[in-house]
């Protein structure tokens, strides 16, 4: 498989692991013709500004289940890359209405027509589309200082109907 310098994997190696028919390679490290730099473990803004030089930006969550859904998507389009993000069902009719990516499921999770795809996208037409969805609002409720507590609330609910 070979990538180019317009092309930033956006996770920890670890997580490729869940990406199906991913190159078992990649669990390890990037191929030796990957050609893009590792990204920086910094603030977000920094990281913004990494992504920032990439066309395209393959953000692999560490899983894909229900309402699971982080910063890697939205660094992503923050950043004006065209991403590439598979989503639990759940986070595409919620959190990503009204976004525009590029789903792997689309092409069986091949990674080279996955990134040919986007590759030959118009950015500036994603980052419309992307631009419009994070001025929705409809990230508004993802934030920690609400998130934190409706965690708690949950897992206390867990915790009380198992003691």
């Amino acid at each position: 498989m070979i990538l180019d310098r317009r092309v930033e994997l956006f996770g920890l190696p670890e997580a490729w692991a869940q990406f199906r028919h991913f190159p078992k390679l990649w669990i390890r490290r990037p191929p030796d013709n990957y050609v893009g730099r590792a990204s920086p473990a910094v603030e977000d803004d920094e990281h913004i500004r990494f992504l920032s030089a990439y066309k395209v930006a393959v953000c692999l969550e560490n899983c894909a289940e229900a309402n699971y859904f982080t910063e890697k998507f939205v660094y992503a389009v923050r950043a004006g890359c065209v991403p590439v993000y598979h989503a639990h069902a759940t986070v595409k009719t919620s959190f990503l209405s009204g976004a525009r990516w590029i789903d792997p499921a689309d092409f069986a999770f091949s990674p080279r027509r996955t990134i040919d795809f986007a590759l030959n996208q118009d950015q500036m037409e994603f980052r419309s589309i992307n631009d419009a969805w994070l001025e929705s609002g409809i990230l508004a409720d993802t934030d920690e200082l609400k998130v934190v507590p409706k965690l708690h609330e949950i897992i206390s609910g867990k915790l009380d109907t198992m003691g």
